[in-house]
């Protein structure tokens, strides 16, 4: 992408709000809620990135080629303000959270080959970075609140396989925010197996959500490859027979104040899966 974006890229946002400033519905002068084309969760590497300045609007994205840009908002689009060395692999995802609870944000990402960034949002500077050989690659992530600390914690599969010939191992990781340290690994491992009509094939789960699954009050970490996970015990509460799909999402379909997992196969189909009832809901 070159250093402009047409501001056609920017789309009102009908009942999804983000972070936008202004009260005119106005997506032109970035005004009202603004989102990426419908949702801003379809660009899971875009980001609009608060500042401490409210004048100054920007954007955070990654790359397929290893890098971030920062691209500042002017009166008719877009200028890039900062690119970040390069990573060395596609960037998977990118987050903007207080990771540490101190009320300043941090720009997190992670990439394709196992590399985890932390980026100060304000001078761009780099926090952290993990070791290149902790894993051979990260195939999710997401950023939770699931112990009882006040820092958020990172939650993500990895493939930490010990050489490029060996057969991927892909475990579930618990990193904290604050101090960046691996707080556990599982002893499982955590496949996906993908079935076709004549051969089966596995790699690491692609999405992972977390939430309350059944009203125990306690979170759960949810794989696309059909595991639920206690978060607090770390115990596998439930592992369906079938993959729950390639995206996922929680919501309550039946008013009992419990989610269920939707999930998307085949690119476009949905299912509904309930952890209660331990099987998919039809």
């Amino acid at each position: 992408m070159n250093n402009r974006i047409q501001t056609g890229l920017l789309l009102l946002a009908l009942g999804m709000a983000v972070p936008a400033w202004g009260e005119d519905p106005n997506w032109l002068m970035w005004k009202g809620e603004v989102a990426f084309s419908g949702g801003l969760d379809e660009f899971r590497a875009m980001k609009i990135l608060p500042y401490k300045d409210p004048k100054q609007k920007r954007i955070v994205y990654g790359d397929m080629r290893g890098r971030l840009h920062i691209l500042q908002y002017l009166k008719n689009g877009f200028r890039e303000e900062w690119t970040s060395p390069n990573l060395k692999s596609a960037v998977m995802e990118v987050f903007v959270e207080d990771m540490d609870g101190d009320g300043r944000m941090e720009i997190v990402a992670y990439t394709e080959r196992g590399k985890i960034v932390f980026y100060d949002p304000e001078d761009y500077q780099l926090i952290w970075q993990n070791q290149e050989t902790d894993f051979k690659a990260i195939t999710t992530l997401k950023i939770d609140d699931v112990d009882d600390d006040p820092n958020k914690e990172l939650v993500f599969c990895a493939d930490n396989r010990a050489n490029e010939n060996d057969r991927p191992q892909y475990h579930l990781y618990i990193y904290d925010g604050k101090g960046r340290f691996q707080e556990w690994v599982s002893e499982q491992e955590y496949p996906l197996v993908q079935k076709s009509a004549s051969v089966a094939s596995s790699g690491g789960p692609t999405d992972l959500v977390i939430g309350d699954l059944d009203g125990d009050g306690e979170k759960d970490i949810v794989l696309n490859s059909g595991y639920v996970i206690d978060a607090r015990f770390k115990t596998v509460k439930w592992h369906s027979t079938e993959p729950f799909g390639e995206q996922m999402g929680l919501l309550d379909v039946d008013s009992d104040g419990i989610p269920e997992i939707i999930a998307q196969v085949s690119g476009r189909f949905l299912k509904v899966f309930s952890v209660v009832q331990r099987r998919e809901k039809l």
